[in-house]
């Protein structure tokens, strides 16, 4: 079951890796995965006896990559305005696409 879950949990890697599915996806694509596979069962996957971690945990966790998504948002309409103040011919499309700029997007 071991060797199950490190393979799934590199194919996951590698899949992240190449940024073709966003990561959130991949990640609980993995975790549905595990489950399905029995590699942990639905009740440890969100409740841990030994460590105590509980849903609550996990949903603290969700929210905080959202916020982080959102700020990092934020933060890439910031830069565009910068790089404009600053002389720079830059577009806001880029960002989405690749979460930053090219060095050919800066000149």
């Amino acid at each position: 079951m071991t060797s199950l879950a490190l393979f799934i949990f590199g194919l996951c890697d590698l899949v992240i890796m190449t940024e073709r599915i966003h990561k959130t996806i991949v990640a609980l694509g993995e975790a549905a995965l595990m489950i399905a596979v029995g590699v942990v069962t639905q009740d440890e996957a969100f409740y841990s006896h030994e460590y105590g971690g509980d849903d609550h945990v996990v949903f603290l966790l969700i929210g905080m990559m959202v916020i982080i998504t959102i700020i990092g948002a934020s933060a890439n309409v910031v830069i565009v305005d910068v790089a404009r103040k600053a002389d720079y011919s830059l577009s806001f499309w880029p960002f989405p696409r690749l979460g930053f700029p090219r060095w050919s997007d800066l000149s």
